[in-house]
């Protein structure tokens, strides 16, 4: 997973730096954050992504055009075959990363200890992957989608309508104010007015649960916790910015989920 990857690491803390210097083209640190962070991360892991499996590729065949190097060669077999069985366990090792997925949500009756995956695993894998495939849709004029932007479009649009923002009648605002009386103690106050600690950030993160769906923004709770030391100061201060000075920064009228990040990214 790219969490764990270090050459990813290095490249987010060497691109930190630049970034970071961005920020006094914004008017706070949240439009910095929203408009300018998400997107380049975004670009980054698309990138890397793309370099990993372009790499995988490369050194599968070149494991392999090694193995038929030394079956043609005229060596002993007393020779070949410790090099042969030395680049047979890099091409296992190699694949081993690649099955694990494959082996994903696979019943344990499905597999014998010990057992390797096989193409039962791999057409049970692709099955699964038909299954949660969204092929049509009807929209609210009962109109059949096929085509996979427009089935997007639609649950976006349906998403917006259902949960976007309601119409509030200021005056009743006003007067609930005034009938409901506070229940926090005064003293109390002045105690959750202060600034929001990294400790507490970190504590707070750390709590949170694992390998769940990303925000809109496509970064999940894993990417700030591995790299916390090279975000907290921005987070910090981002987090501190929305709660003492109410600062939200809306997202822009057109702007959606990025669908197009790789489904198999993990932070």
């Amino acid at each position: 997973m790219l969490r764990h990857d270090e050459n990813i690491k290095r490249r987010i803390r060497y691109e930190w730096v630049r970034w970071r210097n961005h920020k006094r083209y914004y008017p706070d640190v949240t439009m910095w954050w929203e408009r300018y962070v998400k997107k380049q991360l975004r670009h980054l892991i698309r990138q890397e992504d793309s370099k990993h499996n372009k790499g995988h590729r490369l050194m599968e065949n070149h494991l392999y055009g090694c193995i038929y190097d030394i079956l043609r060669s005229d060596a002993p077999e007393t020779e070949n075959l410790p090099a042969l069985r030395r680049y047979k366990a890099k091409i296992v090792r190699l694949h081993a990363s690649w099955m694990k997925k494959v082996l994903l949500d696979n019943n344990a009756q499905d597999k014998i200890d010990g057992e390797e995956p096989t193409l039962f695993h791999i057409l049970k894998m692709i099955n699964r992957r038909e299954t949660w495939a969204i092929h049509q849709v009807q929209d609210l004029q009962r109109n059949i989608i096929t085509r996979p932007q427009d089935i997007i479009n639609t649950f976006v649009t349906h998403l917006r309508q259902t949960y976007g923002p309601i119409a509030l009648d200021t005056t009743c605002i006003s007067i609930l104010e005034n009938i409901i009386q506070p229940t926090c103690p005064m003293k109390y106050s002045n105690q959750l007015e202060q600034p929001i600690t990294c400790e507490e950030i970190l504590t707070a993160m750390r709590a949170g649960a694992r390998h769940r769906a990303p925000g809109t923004g496509g970064i999940s709770l894993e990417f700030h916790t591995s790299k916390w030391e090279t975000i907290k100061t921005e987070i910090h201060n981002l987090l501190n910015q929305i709660s003492l000075h109410k600062n939200i920064t809306p997202l822009p009228p057109t702007e959606t989920r990025d669908h197009s990040l790789p489904s198999k990214v993990q932070w």
